[in-house]
């Protein structure tokens, strides 16, 4: 379970809020998940990136 450290407030238009919400619920996941997966997807592209350029 997430302690309230862990969470983060997020300011989005509402049509974005609308998308993500529909795309979420298309899956049978929340909101939360779909962002949080694409986070950790980012960063590990990030990071491939970055050990590629060294």
């Amino acid at each position: 379970m997430s302690s309230k450290s862990d969470r983060v407030h997020l300011v989005m238009p509402k049509y974005l809020k609308a998308e993500l919400d529909k795309f979420a619920s298309d899956r049978g996941v929340s909101m939360a998940s779909v962002i949080n997966d694409a986070v950790k997807d980012y960063l590990k592209q990030y990071q491939k990136q970055k050990a590629d350029a060294d």
